[in-house]
């Protein structure tokens, strides 16, 4: 009897922990992670777009700024659903399941806005520091931008495969390129 009243409280205690973790991973995570992918989003605009503009001899207004946090606000417009595109990829291909819409779509968002303007920042920051680098910055910068994607997706999605991250990160930060280009195309 004892044997059964510790079992069933080690089954408590642990499914109290899972409540716990599940409650912070569907819902305090993703704020947290709107937050700084929001400071980035300003940092980015304000401060390094003004400094990549002091590198290039290129003196930048208040304005300039103010168009600089546009951008980056429409790439975040354009990469949230790019990423949902790639979690219904994900889900046809492999038949992974996410939980709850809205709550896949808020992690998504933080995903997006935090991923998306840590790209940006990295993008802004080899060009300041090292004038660009050329093909070995992409290099650099794909695998700071990868590894920088899989462990926040790793926080927000703890059941995601490898494969799974990578058509994630994939959809993300290419996807929008080729929409961009193929709506350029139409238009041109």
């Amino acid at each position: 009897e004892e044997r059964v009243i510790a079992r069933t409280r080690l089954q408590e205690d642990l499914a109290a922990d899972m409540e716990k973790r599940h409650h912070f991973q569907e819902k305090t995570l993703p704020l947290i992670f709107l937050g700084i992918g929001a400071v980035l989003l300003l940092l980015n605009a304000f401060v390094l777009t003004p400094m990549l503009g002091d590198v290039l001899s290129l003196p930048m207004s208040v304005g300039e700024s103010v168009g600089a946090l546009i951008v980056y606000v429409i790439l975040f417009a354009i990469q949230l659903p790019c990423l949902f595109i790639g979690i219904l990829v994900i889900s046809k291909l492999f038949g992974s399941a996410f939980g709850e819409l809205f709550s896949a779509l808020k992690k998504l968002a933080a995903l997006a806005l935090l991923a998306g303007q840590f790209d940006v920042m990295v993008d802004l920051g080899f060009d300041i520091m090292l004038g660009g680098l050329g093909f070995l910055a992409f290099w650099l910068k794909m695998a700071l931008s990868f590894g920088v994607f899989w462990g926040l997706s790793k926080q927000m999605f703890d059941e995601l495969e490898p494969t799974e991250t990578i058509v994630l990160w994939i959809a993300m930060l290419f996807l929008p390129g080729f929409i961009l280009l193929g709506v350029l195309f139409l238009l041109g």
